[in-house]
């Protein structure tokens, strides 16, 4: 009986010391830079539908975003993303923005409420699974071959910018 009670507490030690080196790295799940971006359709604010393959074809880079309305860290990235949006669209950069855990309504209050322009999905909870999620915000930056760039946790800038840069996209 002590033998299993040492046992226990040694893979209860194992697994919780995993866990939390799981929890200091939240990127460490993330797909990598160079994996094929998992396609998927959702709906949009505006009543279309948005394929992340078409989109990522029309762009040299897209972002695709994912945010909820009750998250602090989100609500002050998506000023700056529909900023860098307006800013860099038709150079070649596109953002999908997919709400995770709200309803159309919940979205489309907080579209209005902050005045913002991005292109808007929801119900995107099943496709933030495909993507890895567990901490949000999250981006993912996926170039024209479909392939992701880069993937990283809340605003960027920086990053953002190297591989607008790297894409020919330029200020």
């Amino acid at each position: 009986m002590k033998r299993f009670i040492l046992l226990v507490l040694v893979v209860g030690l194992l697994f919780g010391e995993a866990g939390a080196k799981s929890a200091q790295d939240p990127t460490k799940d993330l797909l990598k830079a160079g994996t094929k971006a998992p396609d998927f359709t959702l709906p949009l604010l505006s009543g279309d539908k948005a394929t992340l393959s078409t989109v990522v074809k029309k762009n040299k880079v897209t972002l695709l975003n994912f945010w909820a309305t009750w998250c602090p860290p989100c609500i002050e990235e998506l000023p700056r993303l529909n900023k860098l949006a307006a800013k860099f669209g038709k150079k070649g950069f596109g953002v999908i923005a997919t709400n995770v855990g709200g309803t159309r309504e919940d979205v489309a209050r907080f579209w209005a409420k902050n005045k913002l322009t991005l292109r808007s999905a929801y119900n995107g909870d099943l496709v933030s699974a495909k993507y890895h999620i567990n901490v949000i915000p999250c981006n993912y930056l996926i170039g024209k071959n479909g392939k992701i760039i880069a993937a990283m946790i809340g605003y960027q800038e920086k990053e953002i910018l190297a591989a607008l840069k790297k894409a020919g996209i330029k200020e």
